[in-house]
């Protein structure tokens, strides 16, 4: 169940929350100055060879693997797959597009979760999700078609109508992180967080050294750039991150943290801006404002989901209270691995 908290200690990981959000919108940038020195694949696969030593030094002397059933394992590398998928798109995206299209097209994977649900899982959707999606849906026509001559991404060009590869690759990568996500809901108990987490983080390792060996050549990165990037996503975005939301989040209402995590493409703008020089011109900026809006409209809470939780804190006979716990206890588990995985091991 959710930790009862003071104000000062609800205010203190909403701060730490909002610093990770700050984190994952800087690594766009990063990755995307990385990308000039370094291929795809050998990129992941050190910041995630990485994140996945790091996680292993702090979940490893706790976990017993034989304990762990096998399915997990399985579940965890399928998870993984999805993961991978997600990250080699949007890096690959990230060699073609802009640091701020990235973010903004990689938001639309919390928008695409309770699409992909009805069509995969046949799961209930909200009256908020499905305005969501046709926010999100708009705002992202509008990232991709709404620029204004000179073209944000190649000054000089005609009339900015063209599709450019990097959001396409993007797109796809926000597909794959909301399938990501979905599976972390489905498959995800709370004695399973440590298991999945680093099958999910050792199968992207895995992959991204296989398309390393296969088609880029196995390298030492020498830039000093690239070890930036990859020790600001390895250990801040991914390890780092994780622990502050596996810590933190629990006092956070739900909400509060959604809200905080939606602002992770304005500070991916706000640092490309500053840092790269990126801008969004002409019909962008309602773009974005319409993905960002679709993000928190998704995730606001409706009233069946705020009676489900009142339900679960009414008082009840012991069998049907544990059995409460359980259920809610699952819940924050599923939540707390997600973005593990998204950000969210994020692209962050």
């Amino acid at each position: 169940m959710r930790t009862q908290a003071s104000p000062t200690s609800r205010l203190a990981a909403s701060l730490l929350l909002l610093g990770v959000t700050v984190v994952w919108g800087w690594t766009f940038v990063v990755v995307k100055e990385s990308l000039q020195e370094v291929d795809t694949f050998t990129f992941l696969f050190y910041r995630f060879a990485l994140a996945w030593l790091l996680l292993l030094a702090f979940v490893g002397p706790r976990l017993r693997p034989r304990a762990v059933e096998p399915r997990v394992w399985g579940r965890g590398a399928l998870i993984g797959l999805t993961l991978f998928l997600g990250f080699w798109f949007q890096t690959w995206g990230l060699h073609h597009t802009t640091a701020t299209h990235s973010a903004f097209i990689t938001g639309l994977s919390v928008v695409l979760v309770p699409v992909l649900g009805v069509l995969l899982f046949r799961e209930r959707v909200t009256a908020a999700a499905w305005l969501g999606a046709a926010l999100s849906t708009v705002g992202l026509a509008l990232i991709v078609f709404g620029a204004s001559p000179p073209s944000a991404l190649e000054p000089g060009a005609g009339v900015g109508v063209r599709v450019n590869l990097g959001d396409v690759l993007t797109f796809f990568g926000a597909v794959s992180f909301a399938l990501q996500i979905l599976l972390v809901g489905r498959f995800a108990r709370p004695q399973d967080v440590q298991p999945l987490l680093l099958a999910q983080i050792g199968v992207v390792a895995l992959l991204s050294a296989l398309g390393m060996a296969i088609f880029e050549g196995v390298t030492w990165p020498r830039a000093p750039v690239v070890w930036k990037g990859i020790v600001v996503t390895g250990v801040l975005a991914t390890a780092g991150a994780l622990w502050v939301q596996v810590r933190f989040q629990p006092l956070v209402s739900a909400t509060g943290a959604a809200v905080i995590f939606a602002g992770e493409p304005v500070f991916a703008a706000l640092f490309g801006y500053v840092l790269l020089g990126e801008r969004l011109v002409g019909a962008q900026w309602p773009g974005a404002l319409l993905i960002l809006t679709a993000m928190l409209v998704a995730q606001w809470p409706t009233r069946r989901r705020v009676d489900e939780v009142l339900a679960r804190r009414r008082p009840t006979p012991a069998g049907a209270q544990a059995q409460a716990q359980a259920q809610t206890q699952a819940q924050t588990g599923a939540g707390a691995s997600a973005p593990a995985g998204t950000s969210r091991a994020k692209p962050s």
